[in-house]
């Protein structure tokens, strides 16, 4: 039945059309946002703002910021869009040392908060949960990082070292000549071996063949689907959005590392063993009394949450760095020489491979150091203010 004219498809048509020109217009508002603040920024889509080659996927998120980074070379900050959203990129190291530091109360949010009560493991972990809660959170954290425990954690990383070394080993015996090497795989499987044992408190060998459950698993929870890509960007940028597409940080593979993990919760509290891993830290912090000045509480999913987070935050970091790290070796066989003659006299000295003897290699950690310069893993580091801020007079509050 037509209502504006004699004819329902061109009803249709006017209907739509004046919905699509009121979006068109509302985003196209969307994008003063920094021009009504007096902040620089450059042009951006009517749509996608200054973030269509990430949305599409034609380029990593840092990737993306690097070249807006760049073609706002005379600004100390500017404004960017993702989609409608405006952030603010800042680049003076004064400003940026203010705000993480001196003016933390104000900036102790990330954009990234998890999907509220639809999964607790997203919630409920050092990245993802929000100020006061975090600050109980890292209190009782930190004490697991301490050099002390440190120290225990590295002989249980040894154990994975060497079955990485055996590996390499069984790669190239009876070969002559060259031998291809798929690195990032091969740190894949030592990364996850560590994890396996530091956070989930269980012995494996992902070196296996063929590879155990443990691994299989972790590369299907995150192997980067289309439909997973797209859920961890809203989740990142657009977390009002990203709650809806339901999904977890483990995907469907969240049934299978919770019992995993209190497996060996129930074992650790059975046997009274000590392993001086996380499993040790996290009973420890079961069976304190909780803290009445916070909503959290270290039970259920928060418990896992600590451990998964190793997965999030541990692993393709860590992958990507001791990657790079070979790839720049590689390229220059004059630092890689000095290098490892470092590691070579001071694993002598120390009579083996110590926790005291990494740490007095500083050649190597300045090579690393660098290779973080050069290819750092996380690109993106967020705040989210909670009031309005002043910088360089100018006043704003990211929403």
């Amino acid at each position: 039945m037509a209502i504006l004219t004699e004819c329902a498809l061109m009803d249709t048509l006017i209907i739509f059309s004046s919905l699509f020109a009121m979006f068109y217009l509302w985003m196209k508002w969307k994008h003063t946002y920094w021009k009504r603040r007096g902040v620089p920024s450059l042009p951006a889509h009517w749509f996608f703002g200054h973030f269509k080659d990430a949305v599409m996927f034609r380029k990593p998120a840092g990737v993306v910021l690097r070249d807006l980074y760049k073609q706002n070379a005379n600004e100390d900050i500017f404004g960017i869009y993702i989609l409608h959203k405006p952030f603010l990129i800042l680049k003076n190291p004064e400003l940026i040392k203010q705000i993480m530091i001196k003016d933390f109360h104000i900036f102790p949010n990330h954009n990234f908060r998890g999907l509220s009560n639809k999964d607790p493991l997203s919630k409920w972990n050092l990245f993802t949960i929000e100020y006061p809660e975090w600050k109980h959170l890292r209190t009782k954290m930190s004490p697991v990082f301490t050099s002390g425990k440190l120290k225990g954690l590295f002989l249980l990383m040894q154990e994975s070292g060497e079955k990485m070394r055996d590996y390499l080993r069984d790669e190239i015996e009876g070969e002559s000549g060259t031998v291809p090497i798929t690195v990032k795989d091969t740190f894949y499987k030592y990364t996850t071996d560590v994890i396996s044992s530091l956070a989930f408190g269980i012995r494996t060998n992902c070196f296996a063949k063929p590879p155990p459950e443990f691994y299989e698993n972790s590369r299907k929870a995150f192997n980067p689907t289309f439909i997973r890509a797209l859920q961890f960007f809203f989740l990142f940028f657009m977390p009002s959005v990203g709650k809806y597409l339901g999904s977890s940080i483990l995907g469907n593979y969240t049934g299978y590392f919770r019992k995993v993990f209190w497996e060996s919760m129930d074992n650790r509290s059975v046997t009274k063993t000590k392993r001086g891993d996380l499993i040790d830290s996290l009973l420890q912090l079961k069976d304190e009394k909780p803290a009445d000045d916070t909503a959290f509480r270290f039970e259920g999913d928060a418990l896992l949450a600590q451990a998964a987070i190793f997965f999030v935050a541990g692993r393709e970091t860590s992958i990507t760095t001791m990657t790079c790290t070979l790839f720049e070796l590689a390229k220059r066989p004059e630092i890689q020489k000095r290098v490892r003659e470092e590691i070579l006299t001071t694993i002598q000295d120390a009579n083996g491979v110590t926790y005291e003897a990494v740490q007095n290699m500083k050649y190597l950690h300045q090579v690393i150091n660098e290779t973080l310069r050069l290819h750092p893993p996380a690109p993106i580091v967020d705040r989210v203010s909670n009031s309005n801020y002043t910088v360089h007079f100018i006043i704003y509050i990211i929403r």
